[in-house]
């Protein structure tokens, strides 16, 4: 009992330290972003950096307390009230502040570090943006605050995208679902629907193990834009996903065929190329009758969908 108090004595210490280093840089970012309308939050601030790189690796020994300050910050920081140009800027600064550091949070953090409850949390913040960003800020009616809404909803793809090292089944259930409640069509499920797609640009696919990447080849199946059938406009969510795993695969691509294909995992591997050769038949199909979503098909080839994974090029693969 003795040593855990000791060690929770200490977790408070740090983090104490910590956010003493962080307030302040945070509350000049944001009464700056205020002044400049969020262009000050874009250029690099080393300063801030190094306090996220301080935040990374307090995230990987104790997260509870870090983040349970990080939301106390945030609630504290969110104004309240008033609904103007003013106060909005104010409150994207505060989340685009928080999702950085969350960001950062969430690529050092164990998976054991947090209780569901809590991991929940970080996803549902996520998801609640993609979703209710027009509700929240009308960038219509508040044209000042476009570029901080932006940026905050780049974070949030990239806070996902982090989540998903170590909540992939989490955050891709959550994805597949969040669609399927939007199969009515209407002006606005269609907006939330793009929304969401575009969120998800960052997601990162296990492919080393074999267990990665048989969750990674399920979630590419699940997600072939051909079979989805929306009542109208079809091809512009078909563009959104085909986008996305454009963007998801592009990593891959960069790796190099040298690390193409993985050893060890032959199932899995018989899985993914049934999923992207299934992808690839069904786009080549609808390009070659509506030919002019043929700079779809390109952007997937550039990414590497069939190149740089080495799924129809690989002299030892049959597909």
């Amino acid at each position: 009992m003795r040593d855990k108090m000791k060690a929770g004595s200490a977790a408070k210490l740090i983090v104490d330290a910590l956010l003493q280093r962080f307030l302040p840089l945070a509350r000049r970012r944001i009464e700056t972003a205020q002044a400049q309308d969020g262009q000050y939050l874009r250029p690099s601030d080393p300063a801030y950096e190094q306090v996220l790189d301080s935040l990374a690796m307090v995230a990987r020994h104790t997260p509870v307390p870090l983040l349970e300050a990080l939301l106390r910050w945030r609630e504290s920081e969110s104004p309240k009230g008033a609904n103007d140009a003013s106060t909005f800027q104010r409150k994207l600064a505060v989340e685009c502040i928080f999702c950085s550091a969350c960001i950062r949070f969430a690529e050092y953090c164990p998976q054991e570090g947090l209780t569901e409850k809590l991991w929940s949390g970080i996803e549902n913040f996520v998801f609640d943006w993609l979703i209710n960003a027009d509700r929240v800020v009308s960038q219509v009616e508040y044209p000042s605050v476009v570029d901080l809404r932006s940026l905050l909803l780049d974070l949030v793809a990239q806070l996902l995208g982090a989540l998903s090292r170590i909540r992939f089944s989490s955050v891709t259930e959550r994805f597949f679902m969040e669609l399927n409640t939007r199969r009515i069509d209407s002006s606005v499920a269609r907006s939330e629907t793009l929304s969401i797609i575009n969120g998800m640009r960052y997601l990162k696919l296990g492919v080393k193990t074999e267990g990665g990447l048989n969750a990674s080849a399920s979630f590419v199946a699940k997600a072939n834009p051909l079979t989805r059938s929306p009542h109208k406009r079809k091809s512009e969510l078909y563009h959104a996903l085909c986008n996305m795993l454009s963007s998801i695969l592009a990593p891959l691509a960069d790796s190099g065929k040298s690390q193409w294909p993985p050893t060890g995992v032959e199932p899995a591997l018989t899985l993914w190329y049934e999923a992207v050769g299934q992808i690839r038949e069904n786009l080549m199909h609808w390009m070659d009758k509506q030919s002019k979503h043929i700079a779809v098909r390109a952007s997937l080839s550039t990414s590497g969908f069939s190149i740089c994974l080495g799924v129809f090029e690989h002299e030892s693969v049959e597909v």
